[in-house]
């Protein structure tokens, strides 16, 4: 089991490339997932954790093996050049 900081949250996590749209956020979870030599991982998300897990749902689809999310900060469907 491992605990991600989100990006722009309390915690060690240092931003080196902005998010700016939906699948910006979904590409930097999947980069979590390569630094932990991990195909893919059961999530379990509670407000913008569930914003990032299910964003990584849609967009790597593969790489989510199971969702839990806990009123998500927004599961929105609005197109990916909406801003994150």
């Amino acid at each position: 089991m491992c605990a991600v900081d989100i990006l722009g949250d309390f915690g060690l996590s240092i931003l080196t490339r902005p998010i700016h749209r939906r699948e910006d956020a979904a590409d930097w979870l999947a980069a979590e997932l390569d630094g932990l030599h991990s195909d893919d991982a059961a999530f379990i998300g509670s407000t913008f954790g569930g914003f990032h897990s299910t964003k990584l749902a849609v967009h790597h689809q593969d790489r989510v093996r199971a969702l839990v999310i806990r009123a998500p900060a927004t599961t929105s469907s609005r197109s990916d050049s909406s801003p994150a």
